[in-house]
């Protein structure tokens, strides 16, 4: 069991206020099943940190996954994303990836090392049970569009020194790996055929090196490619489920299937416009439409302030999804594929995130509520959180091993 406590009165916008709806049973029992789950948050993002140059504390101060917020809400390990958004597509746009990139690889790895009575960064699965042994957080390194990396033929050893332990390839927009789910309007559809023949490399290279390959946000093409040329299993790390909500970005039976049939798994995304069929009533669909469209090719053209602005609109506008709704589309995805291939992850410090009842990592505990609301058994819970996650991870490792 995990000698890390979190407080039930700390959690009073949490499970202290949702208990009496959510769960028969009553919160010592939420508190317990969440405390002995190994609870890892599969996909988070970190700030920009060449946006805020006169921070003085570590990127993740007052975020929702600030370092007191994952240990006011239990939560053992996340991987935050090296995410740099795509540029023009030439020298300049890749340079200025880059340096995000790198920008972004240095902040979380400083977290880590100005908090180390609250956190460490963990590379293998004996280190994120290592460190939550010892009451504290472990932070993992992924990396999410591979663009900023594309021109170093050595990128992907370089990652792995540096600590990335699972890839995506892309993020909204085509690049020189892969096809993305949702290519720019500049870019044709499916102009790679799938993964490039430096995709390809990408994947050989990290299933040598023991990385996990993500498949969240590839092309329906791509994904089929990567599963079929990786030795290793594959994690979808912030996927919705495209039975529920018809969207490119969400992922289809025969991609669930896929995912599952490599031993690998799905973590289901806490993103309310991949979450609820339908939104409710006096909802200004038409502006929330054309705000999305200023992001048809990107951040490409646009200031860091126009596009503060566009997300500070988007987030009054677009209502939340429930709990509820969230663990419907966990009841989805267990339903196609079974509880030993689907996992959870928020997207949370990207863009319109967070859901009623998990808004940030402090209220981690009311999705273990709303899971045992539903049925699910402890020993399931211990799976979705961090077990099939810790599975994937230590298969894919193992076969670098060999």
């Amino acid at each position: 069991m995990k000698p890390r406590l979190f407080s039930i009165p700390v959690l009073s916008s949490g499970i202290l206020a949702l208990s009496a709806s959510m769960v028969q049973a009553a919160p010592d029992k939420v508190v317990a099943v969440h405390r002995h789950a190994l609870v890892i948050d599969a996909h988070a993002d970190v700030y920009n940190p060449l946006e805020y140059p006169d921070q003085t504390t570590t990127i993740d101060a007052g975020s929702e996954v600030d370092i007191d917020k994952l240990r006011q809400g239990g939560v053992d390990a996340v991987f935050l994303s090296v995410h740099a958004p795509q540029e023009e597509n030439d020298v300049g746009g890749r340079e200025k990836e880059r340096r995000v990139a790198e920008a972004k690889l240095a902040a979380i790895k400083d977290i880590a090392a100005r908090h180390p009575d609250k956190a460490a960064l963990a590379k293998t699965p004996a280190d994120v049970r290592k460190i939550a042994a010892s009451g504290r957080t472990a932070i993992l390194i992924s990396l999410l569009n591979g663009a900023p990396y594309s021109q170093d033929k050595n990128a992907v050893q370089y990652l792995y020194d540096q600590g990335v332990r699972m890839i995506g390839f892309v993020h909204m927009g085509n690049n020189e790996l892969a096809d993305s789910s949702r290519p720019f309007a500049r870019q044709k559809t499916g102009e790679n055929g799938g993964l490039s023949s430096l995709g390809k490399q990408w994947v050989a290279d990290a299933n040598r090196l023991g990385i996990v390959l993500d498949v969240s946000q590839l092309s329906t093409q791509s994904l089929m490619q990567t599963v079929a040329l990786s030795k290793a299993p594959v994690i979808a790390s912030h996927s919705g489920i495209r039975s529920v909500v018809d969207t490119s970005r969400n992922l289809t039976d025969q991609e669930l299937d896929a995912v599952a049939k490599s031993g690998g798994a799905v973590c289901v995304v806490a993103f309310s416009a991949y979450l609820a069929k339908s939104l409710p009533p006096g909802t200004d669909i038409a502006r929330i439409t054309s705000l999305a469209q200023t992001f048809s090719n990107g951040y490409e053209g646009m200031t860091v302030e126009h596009r503060k602005e566009v997300y500070a609109e988007l987030n009054r506008l677009m209502p939340r999804a429930s709990v509820e709704q969230y663990i419907d589309n966990i009841d989805a995805a267990v339903k196609r594929i079974g509880v030993d291939h689907v996992c959870i992850s928020s997207d949370f410090n990207h863009g319109v995130t967070g859901i009623n009842g998990w808004r940030n990592e402090g209220e981690a505990p009311n999705v273990t509520a709303a899971l045992l609301k539903r049925g699910y058994s402890s020993q399931d819970i211990d799976k979705l959180w961090g077990g099939n996650v810790l599975r994937v991870m230590a298969k894919v490792q193992a076969l670098r091993a060999r």
